[in-house]
């Protein structure tokens, strides 16, 4: 009996101390409505605005890869196929990856052709210890329309990139390469 006295009164402080403390988080970050006297400083905030995403009411909006180079992924994505980085002042500044930049466990980058959160993102992931394996990489394909396939083939050979194959589809020309990570590109 004594002991559990003991470890009643340890408990205590440290339960009554992690409760405040989560409460206290939860309500700064909006997780769920403080108690009536501790709103008011909450509500007087304005509420957060969160992006515009898309324009229709249903529509795809993103896909995601993981690679296993952030910057090497970058450089192919923006230099070879043409994608831009997506900013948005709702969101934080996005900025392109660097090799000095420090390991971080999750880090995503949201490319697209505008820039802008209104198109369909196409998010490049990189984890910390994860990387995608060839077997894996083989069954992905992701597909971009663009001005000129030609165009993107030729900056994709400078880049040191080779063709997988390139076919006509109703007098189109479609080309397949795959990026650094092995995921198929398939272009029209």
């Amino acid at each position: 009996m004594m002991a559990t006295k003991v470890t009643r009164m340890t408990l205590r402080p440290f339960v009554l101390t992690l409760m405040m403390t989560t409460v206290a988080f939860a309500a700064r970050h909006g997780e769920f409505a403080a108690p009536a006297e501790a709103a008011a400083p909450v509500a007087q905030q304005p509420p957060r605005k969160l992006p515009t995403v898309g324009t229709k009411p249903q529509e795809i909006l993103l896909t995601k890869i993981t690679v296993s180079d952030l910057v090497t992924s970058y450089d192919f994505y923006t230099q070879v196929v043409g994608l831009k980085l997506v900013t948005s002042k709702e969101i934080p500044l996005s900025r392109a990856p660097t090799a000095n930049d420090p390991e971080k466990e999750f880090v995503e980058i949201p490319l697209n052709f505008s820039g802008s959160m209104a198109d369909p993102v196409f998010l490049l992931i990189k984890q910390r210890g994860v990387k995608p394996s060839p077997e894996f990489s083989k069954l992905v394909v992701v597909g971009f329309k663009v001005e000129s396939s030609q165009a993107l083939m030729e900056r994709a050979a400078q880049a040191g990139y080779k063709p997988i194959r390139e076919i006509s589809v109703g007098g189109a020309r479609v080309s397949y390469l795959a990026d650094p990570d092995g995921y198929t590109v398939e272009v029209f």
